[in-house]
């Protein structure tokens, strides 16, 4: 049995796609699809202040360490997947792959591409597509 996931991702929320199915193009797929929502605050924006620095950096640092709670979030979902196909718009699917990286799963990473936001229904055609042509390889 494969275990195969695709992720879109931005910084707000996630849809996770696990699916499962044996090694040959016609074998049913068991899928089923996840939404994790992230708490992290918006990322604030500041003038050229340097009376903030400080402030910033605080603010900056409890930032990164809500979207990297959302991203091991995120990770413990797939946790039994072996092929991890990451997309989404802007950096959130960098900052994912890093967050494996640092938990010494960047192997599990089959794919990385950009994508604009999509329907839950476009994200698992998408993972579909992508793992059906992984299967013809």
């Amino acid at each position: 049995m494969k275990k195969e996931t695709g992720i879109w991702i931005d910084h707000r929320n996630a849809v996770v796609v696990l699916q499962e199915h044996a090694m040959h193009p016609h074998a049913e797929v068991l899928m089923q699809v996840k939404h994790i929502a992230s708490e992290a605050d918006a990322h604030p924006r500041f003038g050229g202040n340097a009376a903030n620095v400080t402030e910033e950096d605080i603010r900056d640092r409890k930032y990164a360490n809500q979207l990297n709670k959302y991203y091991d979030e995120v990770i413990k979902a797939l946790q039994d997947y072996s092929d991890v196909y990451v997309f989404g718009p802007g950096e959130a699917k960098l900052e994912l792959v890093k967050r494996l990286e640092h938990h010494k799963q960047a192997e599990r990473v089959v794919g990385v591409e950009a994508a604009d936001k999509l329907t839950e229904a476009q994200v698992v055609a998408r993972v579909h597509k992508f793992f059906s042509k992984e299967i013809l390889k």
